[in-house]
């Protein structure tokens, strides 16, 4: 299942931003995890009641690609937590 980069920063309480310049400055990174993965943009357009506004540009991301982002990101409580579960769902039981 893929997660859009906006759930998941929702869930790491980050900075959209913050995510969409990590992934573009290692974005061979996250092709060379699936090599029939290609990054999608989406471009989804402002509620029928706002003003307008820019539409927003979200990456589609694997499940690989998502743990390399929380990887990749600079730590704070959550994305630590996140870290932790990654390295213990690794190591064989």
């Amino acid at each position: 299942m893929k997660s859009k980069t906006c759930d998941i920063t929702k869930e790491l309480n980050i900075c959209h931003l913050t995510i969409m310049k990590t992934i573009n400055r290692y974005k061979f990174d996250f092709d060379a995890l699936d090599e029939n993965f290609e990054l999608k943009i989406t471009r989804e357009n402002p509620p029928q009641n706002s003003k307008g506004g820019k539409p927003k540009k979200f990456y589609f991301l694997n499940h690989w690609q998502k743990c390399l982002l929380i990887l990749y990101l600079q730590n704070n409580d959550i994305i630590i937590k996140k870290k932790f579960e990654i390295l213990k769902s690794l190591i064989p039981k």
